[in-house]
């Protein structure tokens, strides 16, 4: 028997939450009608310190109860810091996978983490399918950067149809200072004909990066349509960048729920599949 803890929605977990934030702002966490002889699977997202506070009291009440658990993680922070930048700045991936290691969960799985050093730092750690990747054959596959082609191009149906941006910054700023199309792009889309483009990547912040992937399609090839899929929106400023400059905005609500709140009318929210759903 499998057992859902739902912290995303409460109300469809199988075990009770109840949650309080002390005055001091300290958060905290009761959960009634554990089946100890149930495998209980905790649904959450870890998008900040608290988030982190949380996750930690539950896998102290699991652990205390004696039931095994797994966990599956929709938005992991600290993912983009995935090495140390200098000796006097923290390794926050370590910092959090640390905190999760400690929990000693049967498996975690992270929805589309930033980079594989997330699966290497986390014990029994892997990286989640419930995440639904848009079907890219009607759309010219366009990756702002070459990370997000190694992360997607398995995707692809190997027809000649994406494209890659080189995207170079400075590295004392960490600003663009230069974003460029690969040079067959003429010819890829030419053999395409009235396909719109899509442009796929993880994470949106402000959006700054795609606005201006945005701007060069659109001055070379104005009568398609943009489209754009991230998975991890984390930046009303993003939300608002997007669907200025696509049109069409597709994102989940891994990091924050976002299918709750007012959006421009040509953004969608995909939302994050129940594992309990997969077991």
């Amino acid at each position: 028997m499998i057992q859902a803890l739902n912290l995303l929605n409460p109300q469809e977990s199988d075990i009770s939450v109840r949650t309080l934030t002390f005055n001091d702002g300290e958060p905290h966490i009761w959960l009634d009608s554990i089946d100890r002889k149930a495998y209980i699977h905790v649904l959450c997202r870890v998008a900040n310190p608290n988030d982190l506070f949380i996750l930690v009291q539950v896998g102290d009440i699991l652990n205390r109860q004696g039931v095994r658990w797994a966990l599956t993680i929709t938005y992991l922070m600290g993912m983009r810091m995935d090495r140390v930048i200098s000796f006097g700045e923290a390794f926050s991936l370590k910092v959090v996978a640390d905190a999760i290691n400690s929990l000693q969960a049967d498996s975690v799985r992270i929805c589309e983490p930033h980079s594989n050093r997330t699966t290497e730092l986390i014990e029994r750690c892997a990286e989640s399918s419930l995440v639904r990747i848009p079907d890219l054959k009607p759309y010219i596959a366009v990756f702002p950067d070459g990370g997000a082609k190694v992360r997607y191009s398995s995707c692809c149906y190997r027809n000649g149809s994406e494209l890659c941006c080189q995207k170079r910054r400075d590295p004392n700023t960490g600003q663009i200072v230069s974003l460029e199309i690969e040079e067959k792009a003429e010819c890829v889309v030419e053999r395409h004909p009235g396909k719109p483009f899509l442009v796929l990547d993880d994470l949106c912040d402000g959006g700054g990066t795609f606005a201006r992937v945005a701007k060069i399609l659109e001055e070379r090839w104005p009568d398609r349509e943009r489209h754009i899929y991230v998975t991890h929106m984390v930046n009303p400023k993003g939300i608002e960048v997007l669907a200025q400059h696509y049109h069409h905005v597709t994102f989940t609500n891994s990091y924050r729920d976002w299918q709750n709140e007012q959006l421009p009318d040509n953004v969608t929210v995909n939302i994050i599949d129940n594992p309990i759903n997969h077991e």
